[in-house]
């Protein structure tokens, strides 16, 4: 079984400024280029000194993603995204799965679930509608939950919930997280000895 919290779908336009909007472009960009970059940049230069230029003037994250294509083995940005883009299996996925979206997510636009996908073997479906079409994926969109926290009080007052690591520890409630461990567990109960590791 597997649980996808946010996801993008189609990695070609997701992290587009237009899609991934502000301040989250403006925001990450400058931290991934000191860490990724700026960190390994004689290490990275000794392999492609051009594609370091283009990573550290890459204005968004869709650029720093096609400019960082080479370092990941890849020749160009069209194999790239024909090897790892997850929309291209989308139908072909038969392991029970959950998946998460927010209609608030400032990150993972719920637009990109809904768009028609531009590939012909998807014969111009949306992805929503393929992952209804899939007997094996549990598809939940919320009004609210934004990028990942999906915060909700248990009570009605008080987002926290005990934390079941911590003997008398508090932690933020989390839906999501609820909400996957539940899934797993009943995943494990229907399939019994068939694990899924």
């Amino acid at each position: 079984a597997s649980a996808h919290i946010v996801p993008g779908y189609d990695i070609s336009r997701a992290l587009k400024k237009e899609r991934f909007l502000w301040p989250y472009n403006e925001i990450l960009v400058p931290g991934i280029q000191h860490t990724f970059v700026r960190q390994n940049e004689e290490l990275l230069r000794s392999h492609n000194n051009e594609a370091v230029d283009q990573l550290l003037s890459a204005s968004d994250l869709h650029e720093f993603l096609e400019s960082g294509v080479v370092f990941a083995g890849y020749e160009n940005v069209t194999q790239y995204f024909q090897e790892v883009n997850p929309v291209n299996e989308i139908r072909d996925i038969e392991t029970p799965q959950l998946v998460l979206n927010s209609m608030d997510d400032p990150c993972c636009n719920i637009q990109n679930l809904y768009e028609t996908s531009p590939y012909p073997h998807h014969e111009g479906k949306s992805y929503a509608a393929m992952g209804r079409e899939t007997k094996s994926t549990i598809l939940a969109v919320t009004r609210k939950g934004s990028h990942c926290p999906f915060v909700c009080s248990r009570d009605g007052w008080l987002p926290l919930s005990e934390d079941p690591l911590i003997p008398g520890g508090w932690m933020i409630h989390n839906w999501a997280d609820h909400v996957t461990i539940e899934f797993f567990s009943a995943a494990l109960d229907l399939y019994n000895d068939r694990r899924f590791l």
